[in-house]
């Protein structure tokens, strides 16, 4: 299975975000997509969807960034299915080797422990052996399809092999003899792309429904399951393991925390809650953004949002971030959260230019700047864009 958290990981340690970071950014988000066998068509729609979501916000923070790529890959992924439990006919369509026969031994299982009478009938013909493990598996298994309205029936099919047109006939003979509530593709995860266009091989069926299987052993279970949902195909279950209960509803979350390297759903929400918790104007925050920068050439980080200076004003600039830098150094942790304390205090004042290394004129001219430019945030906090560049500032 595909994971984006290294990619993650690498761009939120970033220094500085600029047009360069967040090209390197989207260029190794579609490299990761193409080796896990997403379609190419789709890997670059939604490439384009989040350059598209970027362009909208004049300073786009990191928390941004992430949170729009986690949405898009969301909607691409699809609602959740909601198992439908009234008695209905199911039949199991898919290739050879699919795993088809033991997803009809699943099926049965998990809609037989929630109270719904189930049997399962196979018509694969071609496979003996086929039967055979079904009655192994399955304790209402039946040799003769007699359905009953309070039943749900299960029908394995024969497994296509290739494209050859004599299996969708035979397909569409069962269908017609059947006549099923839904017809269910079953496939198995290490199709990757090509699951699109073997789906399509299977569209005279009626399909209704996807079963994505072998998830937990194939690194392209990503591609199979964006192809899919790109034919507007519902996927309907999941089937993840060997034993006959390794089978769930299909849910999409579960789907993109795999995909962004997290354990479980509540660790990705957390993570996320993380990066949108609000921000706070202190000296702790500019520190934080002050030891991103160290080592940087301040006229390369400014060309990154298009802003020019020329020699002297950059010395200005590194000599004015190198006395804030010694100024917070020289703080305590309380001060650092809550400058506040420090502008009436001439004892703490004088504290901290001593142990800067500058005179308390120069402490109390610094201190003047910062509060001015909390007076400003504090006005325009509502404004979208100033917000997103301090969040960013943070990060």
């Amino acid at each position: 299975m595909i994971s984006l958290r290294p990619i993650i990981e690498k761009f939120l340690g970033k220094p500085i975000l600029d047009q360069t970071a967040i090209g390197e950014f989207i260029l190794e988000i579609q490299k990761s997509m193409l080796l896990a066998d997403i379609p190419p068509k789709v890997v670059f729609e939604i490439t384009n969807r989040l350059k598209s979501d970027i362009s909208k916000d004049r300073f786009p923070s990191k928390q941004y960034i992430i949170r729009s790529l986690y949405n898009i890959l969301k909607e691409v992924l699809g609602e959740p299915y909601q198992p439908d439990f009234r008695p209905r006919k199911i039949m199991l369509v898919g290739l050879y080797g699919s795993g088809k026969t033991t997803t009809a031994a699943k099926l049965w299982k998990y809609f037989s422990t929630r109270g719904i009478p189930t049997r399962v009938v196979s018509f694969d013909d071609e496979r003996p052996a086929g039967k055979e493990q079904l009655k192994q598996l399955v304790r209402d298994y039946s040799e003769v399809y007699n359905p009953k309205p309070n039943e749900m029936w299960i029908i394995d099919t024969p497994g296509k092999s290739g494209e050859e047109q004599r299996y969708i006939d035979k397909l569409k003979s069962i269908r017609e003899r059947v006549s099923p509530d839904d017809v269910w593709l079953v496939i198995g995860a290490d199709t990757g792309k090509y699951a699109e266009k073997l789906a399509e091989s299977f569209k005279e069926l009626g399909i209704t429904g996807a079963i994505i299987t072998k998830i937990d052993g194939s690194g392209k279970a990503g591609g199979a399951f964006i192809a899919i949902r790109n034919l507007k195909i519902p996927i309907v279950f999941v089937g993840h393991g060997e034993k006959i209960d390794n089978i769930s509803p299909y849910n999409p979350d579960d789907l993109l925390t795999k995909m962004l390297g997290f354990i479980n759903p509540s660790q990705l929400k957390e993570v996320l809650d993380d990066l949108d918790e609000s921000l706070e104007f202190n000296f702790e925050t500019y520190l934080k953004q002050l030891e991103q920068m160290r080592g940087r050439n301040i006229e390369d980080i400014l060309s990154g949002f298009g802003i020019n200076v020329n020699v002297e004003q950059s010395m200005k600039m590194q000599d004015m971030m190198r006395k804030f830098r010694a100024m917070i150094d020289s703080m305590t942790p309380e001060e650092r959260r809550k400058p506040e304390i420090i502008k009436s205090s001439d004892s703490r004042i004088r504290r901290i230019a001593k142990g800067a290394g500058l005179n308390e004129l120069e402490v109390r001219n610094m201190l003047n700047k910062f509060f001015e430019a909390k007076r400003a945030f504090n006005k325009i906090k509502n404004d979208k864009g100033i917000i997103n560049l301090l969040k960013r500032i943070k990060t």
